[in-house]
């Protein structure tokens, strides 16, 4: 990838400019205070001044990717709110006469619960795919940001402006290897999926339980690592060693040094693999599975590297 081209993913700042984290604390010469509520109206460009603005004429950001917030979370930055206001101010920009959020969905949700009538902002023009983008770099660098949430938000991403994971990988700053093992995650069962909303499972989980093929296994294997605790690790050999019944005879007399290099190569390469030595001594083949073309456009990058020739 060209060093040289500009990468949402760098932050926050590269996305909404330095008005973004300008506060009202610390404002710009000849900037407003904050205590003054400032009319607006369709023709302001991108602002550098955090103005007021009616709490009741802001309207969500459609391509939010955070569709849960969790309440103690809120509760601690109501808290904060009551006591020193909002320091940082919320994004928007104007449409149809009103505002529509761009960053800052936790702010806003925590002022409205304690009432306030007005609230510190910064306007900006942003297109579409800019208000999508910086709602999911915005939530992509906080941890707490649930996986499935994630992965929706890339798959929304995708479908809306018809690009390819390499190309939201780009946009973003995003490692595609990233993208993809998200996006594999939503042709998970749904009972996996909210395993997954509800905290119980975790990426690393999911990611090898993704290797079973039948669902009905790939449930099983959920429920049993949240009822047994089991770690990432081991849920891993238990998908390296299931296999097919025609090949369990063969798995089971499989040189305990074979199956471990076939857990590396899985973890390598984020997919299942299967080393399956023939009878003529020192030789044999690699099984490596992909399951969309994606995904094997992926696993072609990270063998070949530089010296992949395009066709």
């Amino acid at each position: 990838m060209n060093k040289d081209k500009p990468r949402l993913g760098r932050g926050l700042a590269s996305l909404l400019g330095e008005a973004a984290v300008h506060t009202e604390d610390t404002p710009q010469h000849g900037e407003s205070s904050v205590g003054q509520s400032i009319e607006t109206s369709e023709h302001h460009k991108t602002e550098t001044a955090t103005r007021l603005i009616p709490i009741n004429r802001v309207d969500p950001n459609p391509y939010q990717p955070r569709t849960r917030v969790s309440e103690e979370e809120l509760e601690k930055l109501v808290e904060s709110i009551r006591q020193y206001g909002v320091i940082q101010p919320i994004v928007v920009r104007l449409r149809e006469g009103r505002y529509q959020l761009i960053a800052g969905q936790r702010r806003l949700e925590a002022a409205r619960k304690l009432n306030i009538n007005a609230i510190p902002a910064v306007i900006r023009d942003a297109t579409e795919q800019e208000l999508i983008e910086i709602a999911l770099v915005e939530n992509i660098h906080r941890e707490d940001l649930n996986c499935v949430d994630r992965a929706l938000a890339y798959k929304k991403y995708q479908d809306t402006f018809n690009l390819t994971t390499e190309g939201i990988a780009e946009r973003l700053g995003q490692d595609r290897t990233t993208v993809t093992n998200y996006l594999r995650l939503l042709s998970l069962p749904e009972q996996i999926i909210e395993l997954l909303r509800a905290n119980r499972l975790s990426m690393g989980h999911a990611r090898a339980i993704a290797g079973l093929e039948n669902s009905e296994e790939q449930i099983k294997l959920a429920f049993r690592v949240v009822q047994q605790g089991l770690s990432v690790r081991q849920t891993e050999q238990i998908v390296a060693h299931s296999k097919s019944p025609k090949t369990t005879k063969k798995a089971v007399e499989k040189n305990p040094n074979i199956l471990d290099l076939e857990q590396q190569m899985t973890r390598a390469l984020s997919t299942k693999v299967q080393i399956l030595p023939s009878r003529k001594k020192d030789s044999g083949k690699v099984v490596i599975e992909y399951y969309s073309l994606d995904d094997f456009d992926r696993i072609l990058e990270h063998i070949c590297g530089s010296e992949r020739e395009e066709l």
